[in-house]
C-alpha cells in the first residue's frame, strides 16, 4: 500500500519554499483558470470545489476580477515562457472588448461592464488595461493597443485634480459620479497608469504626462488620503499602492515625495506584520499550520486570498526597501514574505490534498476561500499566483535568508 499521509485540518504537508515550487504553484494557478475559462472568453467564476459545480453568477460576476485573471494570465505567460496562458488572455480580453455596456465603447474612450450596465467602475478600466499592457509586453501582439490606449483616457479621465480618482461613471447620466468610493480603485489605477508608462508603444512626451498622473496619484494616496486625525494611526486597503509605488520608482525618480512614498510602504509593511501568525505565537501552539497567515484571532480561519495580496504588496515594498539601501528593513519584510509563501503553499489545491473532492482534476491548482470554505473565485488565483510568481524572480524571498550587513533604515509613518 502506499504510504500513509499526514494530515492537519485535513490538509497535507505544503511544499517546501524554493524558486521551483513557486513557479510550480504560479503554472498550476494558470492552468486553473485556463481550465475555467470558457469559449466565449468568461471565466467560470466560483466553483464549489467539494460539490464539483460552477456557482450562478449572473448577479454578481465581477469584471475587475476578470480582468485581474486575464491579467495573471499574462503574467504568468511571461514569467513561465507559456504561450498556451497568453492565448487564455487573449481569449479574456477579447470578451470585455467585445461585450462593453451600451455607452462605454466611444472613439474618445472606452470602459468596461456588464453589457446591460448603467454604470461602470474605475476598477474594471483599470484592470483591464493593465491586461493588456501585460498581453503586449508578453507577447509582442498588438492587437489590444487602441483599445488600451482608448482606456487609458478613460482612466484619466476619471482623475481629480488632486491626484485621486473617481470611482463610478453613470452612462445614463454620462457623468462621474462624484461621491461613491470604491476599495481598491485608486491604487489600481496607479499601477495601470504607471505600467501604461513603460510600455514599448508610449512615446517620451504621452511617458512623460502618464509620469506626472501616476505621482499626483501617489501622492494623494500616501498624504492627504491619510490626513486627518485617524488616519495617523492605521493604513487601510493600500497594497495596489504600493505595487504601484515599486512599479513607478524610477519613472517618479524626480518626484520630492518619492521618499515619502517609500516611507509609506515600508510602514505599511510593518502594519501588515501586527496582524501575520509567527513563530511564538500562542495560537501556533495547537495551531502551527497558520504560520504566515493574517489574522486577528486563531477562533476564525485564515482566507489565503488576503495572504496573497498583501504578499503582493509586501514583496514591492521589500523590493523599494531593497532599493533605498533599508537593509535590514528588506530583510524583516523578507521575512515575512517567506512565511507567507509557505502558508500560500499549504493552502493550493494538489492531488494529494483533494482526497475530499469529486473532480480533483477540476479543483487542481485553485485556492479555496479558506479551510472551511471550500469554493475558488478567480480573484482567489489572481492573488496568490502572482505573490508566487514574483517572489520566485526575487532569490532572497525563496530561501534562508541573507546576511544582514547594518541597520540602514528608517522607520515608517505609523511604526
Amino acid at each position: 500500500p502506499p504510504p500513509a499521509v499526514p494530515l492537519l485540518r485535513g490538509l497535507p504537508p505544503g511544499a517546501s519554499l524554493s524558486v521551483d515550487s513557486l513557479r510550480r504553484g504560479g503554472d498550476d494557478g494558470a492552468r486553473y483558470l485556463e481550465r475555467h475559462l470558457l469559449p466565449s472568453g468568461r471565466f467560470e467564476y466560483l466553483y464549489d470545489a467539494l460539490a464539483d459545480q460552477v456557482l450562478p453568477d449572473a448577479d454578481d460576476y465581477s469584471f475587475p476580477r476578470h480582468a485581474g485573471a486575464a491579467w495573471y494570465l499574462s503574467q504568468a505567460a511571461l514569467a513561465l515562457g507559456e504561450p498556451r496562458f497568453a492565448e487564455a488572455a487573449a481569449r479574456a480580453l477579447s470578451y470585455l472588448e467585445a461585450h462593453p455596456p451600451a455607452g462605454c465603447d466611444r472613439p474618445a474612450w472606452a470602459c468596461v461592464g456588464d453589457p446591460g450596465a448603467r454604470h461602470v467602475d474605475l476598477g474594471a478600466a483599470s484592470l483591464t488595461l493593465l491586461a493588456a499592457v501585460e498581453y503586449r509586453r508578453a507577447t509582442g501582439d498588438a492587437r489590444f493597443d487602441r483599445w488600451a490606449r482608448r482606456l487609458a483616457a478613460f482612466v484619466t479621465m476619471m482623475q481629480r485634480k488632486v491626484g485621486d480618482f473617481r470611482h463610478v461613471y453613470d452612462l445614463a447620466g454620462d457623468a462621474p459620479d462624484e461621491h461613491a468610493r470604491l476599495l481598491y480603485y485608486s491604487g489600481e489605477a496607479a499601477f495601470a497608469l504607471s505600467r501604461l508608462a513603460a510600455d514599448a508603444g508610449t512615446a517620451p512626451a504621452e511617458r512623460a504626462a502618464l509620469a506626472a498622473r501616476v505621482d499626483q496619484a501617489l501622492d494623494w494616496l500616501t498624504g492627504d488620503n491619510y490626513d486627518y486625525f485617524a488616519g495617523g494611526f492605521f493604513f487601510g486597503e493600500d497594497h495596489w499602492t504600493c505595487i504601484a509605488v515599486d512599479d513607478a520608482w524610477e519613472l517618479v525618480a524626480a518626484s520630492p515625495a518619492r521618499e515619502r512614498y517609500g516611507d509609506f510602504c515600508e510602514g505599511f509593511a510593518a502594519w501588515l506584520d501586527r496582524s501575520r501568525f509567527r513563530a511564538g505565537d500562542g495560537a501556533l501552539a495547537v495551531q502551527p499550520d497558520l504560520a504566515g497567515s493574517h489574522g486577528f484571532t486563531a477562533m476564525m480561519p485564515a482566507h489565503p486570498t488576503p495572504v496573497g495580496s498583501r504578499t503582493e504588496a509586501l514583496i514591492s515594498a521589500h523590493r523599494v526597501a531593497a532599493l533605498r539601501g533599508h537593509a535590514a528593513a528588506a530583510a524583516r519584510i523578507a521575512e515575512a514574505v517567506r512565511g507567507s509563501l509557505g502558508f500560500l503553499l499549504s493552502r493550493q489545491i494538489r492531488p494529494d490534498g483533494a482526497w475530499m473532492m469529486p473532480s480533483p482534476a477540476a479543483a487542481a491548482g485553485g485556492f479555496p476561500m479558506s479551510d472551511v470554505h471550500r469554493e475558488i473565485r478567480i480573484d482567489y488565483i489572481q492573488h496568490a499566483g502572482s505573490a508566487m510568481l514574483r517572489a520566485a524572480a526575487v532569490p532572497a524571498l525563496c530561501g534562508a535568508p541573507p546576511p544582514v550587513a547594518g541597520e540602514g533604515t528608517t522607520r515608517g509613518p505609523r511604526d
